[in-house]
């Protein structure tokens, strides 16, 4: 298992671009999320990649598997998100002139607050797990786990699919 510096990093810069995040802002925008976008940008990625959450005793874990032919794009498209974060730890991007969706926001301050954050590069995607051993964080994480499941199932039911 790696932690990586740079999600903490992208944590300092999301909770210096966040504001009030209400309820008319959505919470995952793949078309004006400066970091949701770069999934976009490889035609057919995100109908061959699959995404779960699920919620852990001290946390969150993330699993995402990506269809052998697109993990190149699965992985540029995470390398461009990592790119996003150091260009606005550097000050070369304003975070405060970007636009990012609630998730991007919340999951940011999830890693302000103190969430610890794990990132297992796998052969089929990768597992991300978040975790911390306060119980305030925990409960925080555990919300942003529950939110990021039903509004993925509001998804599917608008698509008539998983995702």
């Amino acid at each position: 298992m790696k932690s990586s510096p740079l999600y903490l990093m992208l944590a300092v810069m999301l909770l210096i671009a966040v504001t009030a995040v209400g309820d008319e802002k959505p919470w995952i925008d793949l078309d004006k999320c400066v970091f949701c976008q770069q999934l976009t940008k490889h035609d057919g990625l995100l109908d061959h990649m699959t995404c779960e959450h699920h919620e852990i005793s001290n946390g969150h874990l993330m699993a995402t598997v990506v269809d052998p032919e697109f993990r190149p794009a699965y992985v540029e498209a995470q390398k461009a998100m990592e790119q996003i974060g150091m260009d606005m730890a550097q000050g070369k991007i304003d975070p405060t002139k970007v636009y990012m969706c609630g998730s991007c926001e919340a999951y940011g301050n999830l890693l302000m607050s103190g969430a610890i954050i794990e990132h297992i590069p796998t052969k089929f995607g990768d597992i991300v797990l978040v975790t911390s051993d306060d119980p305030a964080v925990m409960k925080k994480i555990k919300a942003y786990g529950r939110r990021w499941t039903e509004e993925m199932a509001k998804m599917e039911q608008k698509t008539g699919g998983e995702e």
